[in-house]
């Protein structure tokens, strides 16, 4: 999350914008590779099952009606939503509205990289001390209080102003997200990998929804970034603190 930023920005500019999927072409390629060269199974034969797809749907099902399951996944999924909509917006917001360079936008990205980074040392150690309900809803609602804030700092002059709570905010997201995740795959383990696809699919379907809601929202202000962060991040708060005696089916 450091490095992508700086080295897209530079091959930006070097290259021009198409080798910016070049690049990514040949980094997937070199990643299938591995996996498929490097990367052994790890499931036991006896273990193993054959890949049906009404198994799979029932599968789905019954942990789609398992409120253990379904609350930290979108808790997590909002969260990464948070992410994606200052991905999709802040383009705009730092280079059109505050003048940044492209160089300059890496390198403010990877500031807000390194704030995820450290938040993932801080989470270990939280974790050693407290339970991941405990770290997970602290978190979540430091994660809200930073987007309120940017959102009500949006039309501030002053570029500090918002990455401040920028930082604090996307640095959140990656502890609200791990330990999202590892309660949903503890309470579906007895379906480790449709718990996984179906965690994945959240995420990155609300993620992708928040994107697009970004750029379809916008007016030529922060507004649509900040407004639809904020609004993932109360729901991540929702979700967070939802009582589970009142999700039961």
């Amino acid at each position: 999350p450091v490095l992508a930023p700086l080295l897209g920005a530079w091959q930006l500019a070097l290259a021009g914008w198409k080798s910016v999927f070049v690049f990514l072409a040949l980094f997937g390629t070199a990643c299938l590779l591995s996996v498929w060269f490097g990367l052994p199974e790890t499931l036991p034969i006896e273990r193993r099952r054959a890949l049906r797809l009404g198994t799979t749907l029932r599968g789905f099902g019954q942990l789609l009606r398992m409120p253990d399951f379904v609350l930290p996944a979108l808790t997590g999924a909002t969260a990464m939503a948070v992410m994606f909509a200052y991905i999709a917006g802040s383009p705009a917001v730092f280079m059109r509205l505050h003048g940044v360079s492209q160089q300059h936008y890496g390198w403010l990205f990877a500031c807000n990289g390194l704030g995820m980074v450290m938040a993932g040392r801080v989470n270990l150690m939280l974790l050693r001390r407290l339970p991941p309900t405990a770290v997970r809803r602290a978190a979540v609602c430091v994660m809200a209080a930073a987007a309120a804030a940017l959102l009500l700092l949006r039309d501030s002059d002053a570029l500090l102003w918002l990455m401040a709570p920028l930082f604090v905010c996307i640095g959140c997201v990656p502890m609200v997200a791990a330990n999202s995740v590892a309660m949903a795959m503890g309470a579906g383990r007895f379906a480790a990998g449709s718990a996984s696809s179906l965690i994945g699919a959240l995420q990155f379907g609300l993620a992708a929804s928040a994107s697009a809601l970004v750029g379809a929202l916008d007016d030529g202000t922060a507004l649509p970034m900040t407004g639809v962060m904020a609004a993932c991040a109360g729901l991540a708060v929702a979700m967070a603190w939802w009582p589970q005696r009142a999700a039961e089916p």
